[in-house]
């Protein structure tokens, strides 16, 4: 088992790249395909995919990640850090198969949300809200304020 595993924190991401990523991973939850492709189009689908691996890798990081100070650490804490990493590791692959690709991608990420995220009686789209909020939040301070919005009002926090 490593013996260092504090996770540097991750570097802001745009504000704009953040509501475009949220804008798409809404757009596959609540099943609207005419903004998830605004959003696509709008992006660029090799875009799509990288933004929504940095998302992605923004989500499972913090909640998986071991933290080396903790002294009651124990071995399924580092099973939970392996599971973060590989997670993401089948998200990066890049050979056209569905996880790796902006839909899988999108869709592992509500679904890490949904079962690691979500408490009891808790409506997904409010926690996917509150992680683009929190993220656009982190990257205003650094960038400035977003200018972007797309069909159906998709850039609320």
């Amino acid at each position: 088992m490593p013996k260092n595993t504090t996770v540097t924190p991750l570097a802001p991401m745009d504000p704009d790249d953040i509501i475009s990523a949220f804008a798409y991973i809404r757009a596959v939850q609540a099943r609207d395909v005419e903004t998830a492709c605004a959003v696509v189009e709008d992006i660029g689908g090799p875009d799509m995919r990288g933004l929504l691996l940095d998302v992605a890798e923004r989500i499972i990081i913090p909640v998986t990640a071991v933290d080396d100070q903790d002294r009651d650490l124990s071995g399924e804490s580092f099973v939970v850090e392996a599971l973060g990493r590989m997670i993401l590791d089948i998200l990066r692959v890049d050979d056209d198969v569905c996880p790796a690709m902006p839909p899988g991608i999108a869709h592992a990420i509500i679904r890490f949300t949904e079962e690691i995220l979500t408490e009891d009686q808790q409506d997904i789209a409010d926690v996917l809200k509150r992680l683009q909020a929190a993220g656009v939040e982190q990257a205003v301070r650094v960038y400035g304020p977003p200018i972007g919005m797309y069909p159906g009002g998709v850039y609320a926090m």
